[in-house]
């Protein structure tokens, strides 16, 4: 089980003024149940808004640890969400579900790379062009586009038009163009929607996940061991259709393995309204 996203600060938490301490505690707070009247969250956040503003011209934070209680409120975690027992919940989390690897993988643990499209050419020795319901995959990452080229020598990738990609654990990414090294998932997708799934249960063979994050990007960096950066991203933990809590970011940083994330040029809106900044 994956600890909550939050966000990195250079201030320790105790030399922080107490109206800080205090709003990362009831931010933390706001993340399990509430009794479904979003007015009252509205009027505190107005006030504690006023009493923020009046201090924080003393203090350099880096990235303040108000950012980090409302990632908490986003409900990355999936403690937050049992306890709410999946009602009145500010972001309630979604699943997905995918077709189960049908292939076998080898004796070191490598699934074979499968190439399927309604045309296929071999312009030599390495390239192999893929146009027309393209796909390659590999295990349970598959790449879906409108055209595909597939280096063998390096297995890499790079696709364009209507691009879709599914990882290994789960995560769905669609984009304008992926170039990506397909073994370690390393590479770049332009005017990128994503999906960031936590945990991945199969069954009569099919994978479910829980949707533990989805936003956009204009551009995506996968630079592999679960690192993840995203340029001009807005980002959510809530389900598809509420946009309670959002964050928008000049640039964001995800360490999907420790559960960290780094903010940038970051804004924080409740229910609509910028509530907190952060350069």
């Amino acid at each position: 089980m994956r600890a909550p996203f939050v966000i990195s600060y250079s201030a320790k938490l105790k030399s922080a003024p107490s109206v800080i301490r205090n709003t990362f505690s009831a931010s933390r707070r706001i993340a399990g149940c509430y009794d479904g009247v979003k007015g009252d969250f509205s009027m505190y956040i107005n006030d504690l808004r006023k009493s923020v503003g009046a201090r924080l011209n003393v203090y350099s934070i880096k990235v303040l640890v108000i950012i980090s209680g409302m990632l908490c409120l986003s409900l990355l975690s999936s403690n937050a969400y049992a306890a709410c027992k999946g009602t009145n919940c500010v972001c309630s989390p979604s699943t997905l579900e995918f077709a189960s690897p049908a292939a076998k993988p080898n004796k070191d643990g490598l699934y074979p790379i499968s190439l399927e499209a309604d045309n296929m050419q071999a312009e030599d020795e390495d390239l192999v062009v893929l146009e027309g319901d393209a796909e390659v995959s590999q295990g349970r990452q598959t790449i879906v586009a409108d055209r595909l080229e597939y280096y063998r020598a390096n297995e890499r990738v790079v696709a364009t038009g209507n691009v879709e990609m599914i990882s290994p654990a789960g995560d769905y990414l669609s984009s304008s163009a992926i170039d990506v090294h397909a073994p370690t998932q390393i590479g770049v997708l332009s005017d990128t929607q994503f999906k960031l799934a936590s945990g991945l249960s199969s069954a009569d063979g099919v994978d479910t996940v829980v949707i533990a994050a989805r936003g956009s990007a204009d551009t995506v960096n996968l630079e592999g061991q679960g690192l993840v950066t995203l340029e001009n991203a807005r980002y959510t933990t809530c389900a598809e259709g509420n946009d309670d809590v959002i964050i928008s970011a000049r640039d964001l940083e995800l360490d999907r393995i420790s559960g960290i994330g780094t903010a940038r040029g970051a804004t924080v809106r409740f229910m609509g309204v910028p509530i907190f900044y952060s350069p």
